[in-house]
């Protein structure tokens, strides 16, 4: 292509039957990866759009495009997974729209005059990683023509990926280079993360290296044993042509822990990093305390965000899953609203799972959903995963105070809602065959994670009356009366029905365990006096558990909540600042650098928890994180989109200051606080009309305010 004067503005839409990256003269003209990244494709294929001005010249230019499998037609799911999830050819689409200076337009498009060259890296695989011989990579393709290129037409429906691209982000730089007795390079690089390593070496031709990824070891190895089938290997042959950079293009993995045999001595050890890759959100919070070990569980719950948040909010970023589980959204969402700018990327994931609900006639568990082998049916209802689709849209409109979410995801939120209705049995409540329940309570066999506690159908129907309010609530911002009116009818059955089945005298529930009041007292299914009595029961199955952990997947959003909101506090601060296992500031103390799957995926002795699956960077359990910003901060949200606020810090437990921000839709709440001389002093800022509450007293500011009052 030749372009006869200078470029003013040149942009590409870019989408792909794989991953593809745009070559421009040699290199590549975006930082974007792994695009176009992966969506419901069979509803929704995406397309990128790049700036690639700066990557164009006055003259003659090559354009190419390199590409891989990714989600298209690379191995994906569980045991091993699938090859050809979408189809079996793979496939580029560019549209190019360039301005020069002289004030003449050019457009390029992929067509039959495009020619086909075969690519460096004969295997590039999410699960397995990379190979690059750069024997094979002659560029060759910039100067003559290669193979033909077979044209088809698009079929698919396109959207613009806006919101959920990925690319890479910053570097970590490794704490330790070892060499070990063998010759080969052992890497800690501090941080578990997704990414890819880089590195810059002098290869003769035909040396190689090979790079293996883990996110633990033991005794002293990499243990690789919870990647499960991925493979986690990149290989790189060099060609003899003096000192470069390397690094995998088509792949990711998540690790802390690298190993590096073959060639070492080629490689300049300075240069090696970790590029962090994942979807560029900004980070809006912070939360700084007097305890050294609640300020590093906070900062691993971001890094568990920073690592799953990669084109889609995936479990893991590791093992051979990394797939977008609806329940542990659901149950993150207020966290990740909260800690990043998030809304716009879960509202867009939202609309896949919208197109897959319409696709299967129900929610599956992970969207995009592909085979499983797995010993359930995908698309069942499941309580916790499918609300989903009722109480995410509503923490969208909650937290960012905009309308257009609701109107956006009603549709899905009302379907689910529906769906709720229909479920239920003559006596008012949900008996499924098949629940999740409270996934991964501790007690669970490893072989076994729902086998909690907590009976399922009861975390089930508490679920019921939760997502059927929140429809009603929805429902009445939209002006739906008579929906909404049917809903809470609907609602108050089921919170009957429960009170009836699950709640005996003196509010003792059947299932006498930490979720199952916890998820009875915040769903307000007890109210009044039983409500004080569950929180007495709660409070003390907490003492008698030796203030421990005793919640999974369901209940460990609500304990902290429930047990202050019925005036347990200094349980819930001694629950939070526990150092046993099982507990939030376990894993903490045992290195962790992120939030586990499993509260003892690492147990006491040293040893890996021998459950197949065994992740140590999942954010669900970092549910936490919300409490934390709404008790210890005291920062709460009383009407939508922090048009009001209230700021009362409710400190405890050995915490005697804390200090940090929150960014709403209207600027920056900062709150700094401080105990000392039994005196708690409250400064901050606030950009709306805002409740402050300090030992009893309550004041309203707006700007800058400051509160003294005496503590006990």
């Amino acid at each position: 292509m030749t372009i006869p004067s200078t470029v003013t503005h040149a942009r590409a839409y870019v989408s792909a039957h794989g991953v593809v990256d745009l070559l421009v003269n040699g290199e590549i003209a975006h930082n974007e990866t792994l695009m176009p990244g992966w969506f419901s494709y069979r509803s929704r294929h995406p397309y990128c759009i790049l700036d690639i001005t700066n990557s164009l010249k006055a003259g003659l230019n090559t354009i190419g495009l390199d590409m891989a499998d990714g989600w298209w037609r690379g191995r994906f799911g569980f045991e091993g997974g699938h090859v050809n999830l979408f189809g079996t050819d793979q496939a580029a689409l560019l549209h190019l729209d360039i301005t020069c200076a002289s004030g003449e337009t050019l457009t390029v498009d992929t067509d039959e005059t495009w020619s086909l060259w075969t690519s460096p890296r004969p295997r590039a695989a999410l699960y397995d990683g990379e190979t690059y011989d750069e024997r094979e990579d002659d560029q060759e393709w910039l100067m003559g023509e290669g193979d033909p290129v077979h044209v088809t037409p698009v079929t698919e429906t396109l959207v613009v990926n806006e919101s959920r691209t990925i690319a890479t982000v910053e570097e970590i730089v490794p704490v330790s280079v070892d060499e070990r007795p063998d010759g080969s390079l052992l890497i800690d690089f501090g941080q578990n993360a997704s990414g890819r390593i880089a590195f810059t070496a002098n290869f003769a031709c035909g040396e190689s290296v090979t790079l293996k990824h883990a996110e633990i070891l033991y005794d002293g190895e990499l243990c690789t044993r919870p990647l499960r089938e991925a493979r986690s290997i990149d290989t790189f042959i060099g060609a003899g042509r003096g000192a470069r950079e390397y690094t995998p293009r088509f792949t990711v993995h998540g690790f802390r822990y690298a190993t590096i045999e073959g060639a070492v001595c080629r490689i300049q050890r300075d240069s090696i990093r970790m590029r962090v890759i994942r979807t560029p959100l900004e980070l809006t919070s912070s939360l700084k305390t007097s305890s050294n070990l609640i300020n590093k569980l906070h900062e691993n719950i971001q890094w568990s965000l920073r690592s799953n948040f990669v084109g889609l909010p995936t479990d893991c970023p590791q093992r051979d899953e990394r797939l977008g589980w609806t329940g542990d959204i659901q149950v993150f969402a207020p966290a990740a609203l909260t800690l990043a700018d998030s809304a716009p990327f879960l509202s867009d994931w939202l609309e896949d799972v919208a197109a897959e609900q319409r696709e299967f006639g129900g929610i599956p568990l992970f969207v995009p959903t592909v085979p499983t082998n797995a010993p359930f049916d995908d698309t069942a209802a499941t309580a916790v995963w499918d609300d989903v689709a009722v109480l995410l849209p509503w923490n969208l409109y909650w937290f960012t105070g905009e309308r257009t979410y609701l109107d956006r995801h009603a549709d899905l939120a009302f379907a689910w809602a529906d769906e709720l209705v229909g479920l239920l049995g003559d006596d008012g409540l949900w008996r499924a065959p098949m629940q999740l329940g409270d996934w991964l309570d501790p007690v669970a066999p490893p072989d076994a994670p729902n086998r909690g506690r907590t009976d399922p159908d009861l975390v089930a129907n508490a679920y019921v009356v939760r997502s059927l309010t929140v429809a009603a609530r929805i429902a009445h911002e939209m002006g739906c009366e008579d929906k909404a009116q049917a809903y809470r009818a609907v609602a108050e059955r089921v919170r009957t029905a429960f009170m009836r089945a699950y709640v005996g005298e003196g509010a003792r529930m059947v299932s006498h365990a930490q979720t199952a009041y916890s998820l009875a007292i915040n769903t307000a299914i007890l109210d009044g006096e039983s409500r004080r009595q569950g929180g007495e029961h709660l409070a003390k199955i907490v003492a008698e558990d030796g203030y421990v952990i005793g919640t999974g997947f369901a209940g460990t959003p609500e304990v902290l909540d429930a047990l202050t909101s019925t005036a347990h506090l200094d349980v819930a601060y001694r629950l939070l600042e526990q150092t046993e296992c099982p507990s939030w500031l376990y894993p903490v103390t045992m290195g962790a650098t992120t939030m586990w799957e499993r509260w003892d995926s690492l147990r006491p002795d040293g040893s890996i928890n021998p459950g197949g699956m065994t992740s140590f960077n999942h954010y669900a359990f970092g549910a936490v994180a919300d409490w934390m910003y709404r008790t210890i901060l005291g920062v709460t949200a009383i009407e939508p989109g922090f048009a009001r606020i209230r700021i009362a810090p409710r400190p405890g437990g050995s915490l005697t200051h804390a200090r940090g921000h929150i960014r709403t839709p209207h600027g920056d709440v900062v709150v700094n606080w401080r105990i000392g001389g039994g005196m708690l002093t409250l400064t901050g800022s606030t950009p709306t009309l805002t409740e402050v509450v300090v030992g009893g007293q309550v004041r309203e500011v707006r700007g800058e305010f400051a509160v003294t009052a005496p503590w006990r």
